[in-house]
């Protein structure tokens, strides 16, 4: 509709085919400019709030084009300029609002919704010119100009009112305490690293609580692998060699941050370690299949209430719980349990079943607490590049790890 009543507008003012024609001009250019910065802003920032501030910037054009009209606007140049600034922000509004409406909707219904949308767009297209014809043939482009004012209104205030899940926000840095990386069952202080002038081990209860004596439950032929035993002495940690700190190890090595899109389909897990990343899809997709193993485990998450829980299963088996070389294999499965006890404090639960290794399921818990440095951000580990200890444990005759101590089991 106010495209139809800038044209008249700046005809009326000018009767010049000429001016009529630069009129696509300053709406053309800034999307021309515009629209590749559109696309990467709205990947980098929260689109809602792109889209909200998109709209405020469309809404101030089509108000002072009311406003203008209204005293007597006598010059197309400030339409020019008004019609720029609204491409513009067009340019960022469409990326951001395109990428949003998957975040909005349940992945089944995601088809509907762009029909629907399509929809919607095309009979706005026939529909509007026909209705600004006849307000302009009534009333004049200030009407049209108002109420495409009043119509930014309604979207800006549908924008605020929209929330994601209603679930508690747990989006920010986190560090993991009451915990440590050198063994779930804890440290006694007679481990061979317990007052090494290098990376000495820290005598610390066990994370464990249960079963009652916080061991883990290993199968009788897993006890010598496991608890500074084979893996320890004859393998190099997956995670020395740079690989993935593993599932539930990563919440235990360095910071992390967690992101929680609008929509709830989805959640982040950023960890600082290794830059390992995981996505955890929200909306119930099906699992992958059994066949299929990843370093981290195939995850999906749930709201248990205000908890939110993790279930994650495929896992190839190549890592490990701590330093210790305590271990799960394949066929592990994981369930974490994040709960917020205050605004700065998550307690954090993982339960573990594996048939494989252990007689029964087991559980360890620690805190995530929140990270409050100014200015904090998580950095990029360079670990492949400042590796220097791989060769010399490699020549000293360790192997690499890769599920060898339990295969065949």
């Amino acid at each position: 509709m106010q495209s139809v009543a800038i044209n008249w507008h700046v005809y009326l003012l000018t009767k010049s085919p000429f001016a009529l024609g630069l009129v696509g001009l300053f709406r053309g250019v800034p999307i021309i400019l515009c629209s590749l910065a559109g696309g990467v802003v709205a990947d980098a920032v929260d689109r809602k709030r792109l889209m909200i501030v998109t709209q405020l910037v469309m809404l101030a054009s089509a108000a002072l084009l009311t406003a203008g009209t209204l005293f007597g606007l006598e010059s197309v140049w400030p339409i020019y300029i008004l019609s720029a600034f609204a491409s513009a922000a067009s340019a960022f509004e469409v990326p951001a609002r395109q990428s949003l409406l998957p975040t909005l909707v349940p992945v089944e219904d995601f088809p509907n919704a762009v029909s629907l949308g399509i929809v919607v767009f095309n009979v706005a297209t026939i529909t509007g010119p026909a209705i600004a014809g006849f307000l302009l043939a009534e009333s004049g482009p200030a009407v049209i100009y108002g109420l495409n004012a009043l119509s930014f209104l309604a979207v800006i205030a549908s924008l605020v009112l929209m929330k994601a899940s209603g679930k508690p926000d747990l989006q920010g840095y986190w560090r993991g305490q009451l915990a440590q990386s050198f063994s779930v069952e804890g440290v006694s202080g007679n481990e061979p690293l317990v007052g090494s002038s290098v990376m000495p081990w820290e005598i610390s209860p066990p994370m464990i609580v249960d079963p009652p004596d916080r061991k883990i439950p290993y199968q009788a032929w897993a006890v010598p692998i496991g608890r500074i035993g084979v893996n320890y002495h004859q393998y190099v940690d997956p995670r020395t060699a740079c690989g993935s700190g593993g599932v539930p190890r990563l919440a235990l090595q360095d910071a992390s941050q967690i992101l929680q899109p609008d929509g709830d389909q989805f959640l982040v897990w950023l960890h600082e370690d290794h830059h390992v990343q995981r996505v955890i899809a929200m909306n119930g997709r099906p699992p992958l299949g059994n066949d299929i193993k990843v370093t981290n485990g195939d995850s999906r998450g749930r709201w248990d209430g205000n908890t939110l829980v993790i279930d994650s299963a495929n896992f190839n088996g190549y890592n490990w719980f701590d330093d210790s070389g305590n271990f799960y294999t394949d066929t592990v499965h994981i369930v974490e349990r994040l709960t917020m006890i205050d605004r700065d404090t998550i307690h954090y639960e993982v339960r573990v079943e594996d048939p494989k290794v252990y007689t029964r399921p087991w559980t360890l818990v620690w805190a995530l607490v929140r990270e409050k440095e100014p200015g904090f951000e998580l950095l990029e580990e360079a670990c492949r590049e400042g590796q220097r200890d791989l060769d010399t444990l490699l020549q000293s005759g360790m192997k690499y790890y890769f599920d060898k101590p339990w295969q065949g089991r």
